[in-house]
């Protein structure tokens, strides 16, 4: 190992000779020593190797001084290889250098000469399939084809690599036809069968074929070439954890994105986890990791991970907020409260402003809650819904009911789910209702009906409101019925059919309702119910229990818990 570069045995030997002083290996030579070095004559092949690995050293030297151009590191490289074509190490840092350009497949006068050595050199596989490939990107598909079917002739069955290039040469040329006859061979054969490298352009090409426009393949095929790729990219992933270290990161996320298309998640999770003893984990490859997870229903690892990637980089807002919606799944509002709020001092942004806003007023900190809701995005219908909570829950109705009459004309606009808008519809409701003004909430709450009929709350609340004002009392009899037949036992339905009968002069039914009402009250008891009661049963003259009914709703007065509730909706991130 020499620089943390892994070299041949031979290299290594060779640059020792080379960087280290003759004083010091004379120094270390017994007195009466007559050994020479220039008495020990090379071999030409050792004289060939001793100039490609001087190259090579002058190069890579070069490519530690920040004031040197890429350029020149690359020419020293490829003066090197020329001197020694069959290095697969010299290949490789050609091929490494070479592409840290940026502009590898640019430079014409290196390509020719790589071009000139592998002709010289047909047994040289590595130095051709570069050759080849730098043809590929140049667009030079012709030339690429021919030299790797020379190259394959000469292997036959026996280098995957040369088999994934001529494939990726097929479908640049828009061979698709060879590139999947050539395909079927090759994984047909026990060699190849589950060999990471054919098993991974298969998947990549069956990949392509089934989910993009660009070939043109019949819709009836795709389903075919989809399950194709994600049977090959299963066995890609197989091999490449039975073979334990991989080199490419960018493979291994390429397929790792063919499992997540076709929904093999646990698949991908299980290669991902692989990385860090292979070397190649990332950043990004620990954030897909999370996300994989969260995406299987397994929170508490994704949190972890989120977490640890957040202590590495604190300053990426990214991070905080995943752990934020994280911790909200949780139920840990304070929690996702101070990551959102981390975030929020990276990317002021007004949708992390109604998060913020959210959590503080879940927490019961309305005051808190103002300055964000304020700044929640005013192109969206449900910012105008929280600020109007946050009004509400500082007692401010007034400011509440304008809040909403300034979303008046979103809630018109099918921007927003129809949830939030019959939201929206309710809340109007109930600020007007609170506010006295009856004919607004019932024709807020009609239009809200429009978007949900059968929600049973808003059709309780509609009924109780026109039984309140006696209108139409067949109606408001038909939407608590509706309400009660998705919640037959809830305690508000039934009072409200109650009060419906007793408007209708129907006091045995309104009986029979307020009492199982009464009844099926639990550790919350309601004045409202029990004032209803001792009208229903001093009608019917019972003025015993009446007066009991009465008694009973001093005890217990409180508000009307017929609006809707106050609960805010919390969307994902």
């Amino acid at each position: 190992m020499f620089l943390g570069i892994k070299l041949p045995p031979f290299l290594e030997s060779c640059l020792y000779l080379l960087l280290t002083p003759a004083v010091s290996i004379a120094t270390s030579l017994p007195d009466d020593s007559h050994i020479v070095f220039d008495d020990m004559p090379l071999a030409s092949s050792e004289a060939l190797e001793a100039d490609a690995l001087a190259n090579y050293t002058w190069g890579y030297f070069l490519s530690l001084d920040s004031s040197s151009e890429l350029e020149h590191v690359v020419e020293r490289y490829v003066t090197s290889l020329e001197l020694d074509p069959g290095s697969e190490f010299l290949v490789k840092e050609l091929l490494d250098a070479w592409a840290f350009t940026g502009r590898q497949y640019e430079n014409k006068q290196i390509l020719s000469r790589l071009s000139e050595l592998a002709r010289s050199r047909p047994d040289a596989v590595s130095l051709n399939l570069v050759v080849a490939n730098a043809y590929i990107m140049d667009h030079q598909y012709a030339v690429a084809e021919q030299l790797l079917l020379d190259l394959f002739a000469r292997t036959r069955w026996t280098e995957p690599f040369v088999i994934r290039e001529l494939v990726i040469c097929y479908i640049g040329s828009n061979k698709i036809k060879k590139a999947h006859r050539l395909l079927q061979q090759a994984t047909s054969r026990k060699r190849f069968s589950g060999e990471f490298v054919v098993e991974h352009i298969a998947a990549v090409f069956y990949n392509s074929l089934g989910n993009t426009a660009e070939f043109r393949v019949p819709d009836k095929d795709k389903l075919k070439y989809q399950e194709l790729a994600y049977e090959h990219a299963i066995k890609a992933a197989d091999s490449a954890k039975a073979k334990r270290v991989m080199d490419s990161y960018g493979e291994l996320m390429v397929l790792t994105a063919v499992l997540l298309h076709g929904n093999y998640t646990s698949n991908a999770i299980s290669l991902l986890s692989h990385l860090p003893e292979w070397g190649l984990e990332t950043e990004k490859s620990r954030e897909i990791l999370a996300e994989c997870y969260e995406s299987i229903g397994r929170p508490a690892d994704a949190l972890e991970i989120w977490r640890k990637l957040s202590e590495t980089n604190p300053f990426n807002p990214n991070y905080h907020i995943r752990m934020g919606y994280l911790f909200k799944h949780f139920q840990r509002h304070r929690d996702a409260l101070q990551e959102y709020k981390i975030a929020y001092q990276y990317r002021p942004t007004r949708e992390l402003a109604y998060e913020i806003a959210v959590l503080y007023l879940n927490l019961d900190h309305p005051e808190e809650a103002l300055p964000y809701a304020l700044e929640s995005p005013a192109e969206r219908l449900s910012s105008w819904l929280l600020q109007s909570y946050v009004y509400q829950s500082l007692g401010q109705e007034e400011r509440a009911l304008a809040a909403l009459a300034n979303a008046k004309n979103l809630a018109v606009i099918p921007n927003e789910s129809d949830a939030v808008r019959s939201n929206y519809y309710r809340s109007v409701a109930t600020l007007s209702h609170s506010l006295n003004k009856i004919d607004d909430a019932v024709s807020s709450l009609e239009k809200a009906l429009e978007l949900e009929p059968n929600d049973p709350e808003m059709n309780n609340f509609l009924g109780y409101l026109l039984a309140e004002e006696d209108k139409d009392l067949a109606r408001a009899e038909t939407l608590i019925r509706t309400a009660l037949k998705f919640d037959p036992g809830n305690v508000a339905y039934l009072d409200s059919l109650a009060w419906v009968f007793f408007k209708q002069g129907k006091f045995r039914k309104a009986a029979i309702y307020i009492e199982q009402a009464i009844a099926r009250q639990k550790n919350e008891f309601d004045s409202i119910i029990f004032n209803h009661a001792g009208d229903i049963f001093h009608a019917l003259g019972d003025d015993v229990k009446a007066q009991k009914y009465r008694t009973e709703a001093l005890k217990y007065k409180n508000d009307s818990p017929d609006g809707p509730s106050k609960e805010v909706g919390e969307p994902a991130p």
